[in-house]
């Protein structure tokens, strides 16, 4: 399917996935480019995290890769159970720009709030605050 058959708000939404795409791209790790470790013809592979069962069969491969940048708009029960799912299991999320999330809510699914990272008020660049405040981000 073409570019030119997504509706506006896909297309915008492809447009920011490219942009922070580039940006983690940019990012170096341990003194050389991060990118340069993997070589191009092989897939991206990567630890998947935790997901409840239901959205397992809906995610591809079954579940989020770990350090993986997630938007998500919708039901914040679905949010909670994400992070109920990665946090219960002794993972690290952070949400970035949700400042009315119930995490009384999260916390009675299972999650565990110590391993929880919550920004309300991300600024002017959430993306660049998921980035640098967390390797597991759910935002």
């Amino acid at each position: 399917m073409g570019s030119d058959a997504l509706s506006p708000e896909v297309a915008a939404r492809e447009r920011t996935l490219d942009d922070l795409r580039r940006r983690m791209a940019s990012v170096p790790g341990h003194g050389e480019s991060a990118t340069g470790h993997i070589p191009r013809e092989q897939p991206l592979r990567r630890d998947l995290l935790p997901v409840p069962a239901p959205l397992a069969a809906l995610l591809p491969d079954g579940g989020l890769p770990k350090g993986a940048v997630v938007a998500y708009s919708g039901a914040h029960s679905m949010l909670s159970g994400l992070l109920a799912a990665v946090t219960g299991d002794g993972g690290h999320a952070a949400v970035v720009g949700l400042p009315r999330l119930g995490l009384l809510a999260a916390a009675e699914m299972g999650a565990q709030l110590s391993r929880l990272a919550v920004i309300a008020d991300p600024g002017p660049d959430p993306a660049e605050v998921a980035f640098f405040r967390g390797s597991e981000c759910v935002v």
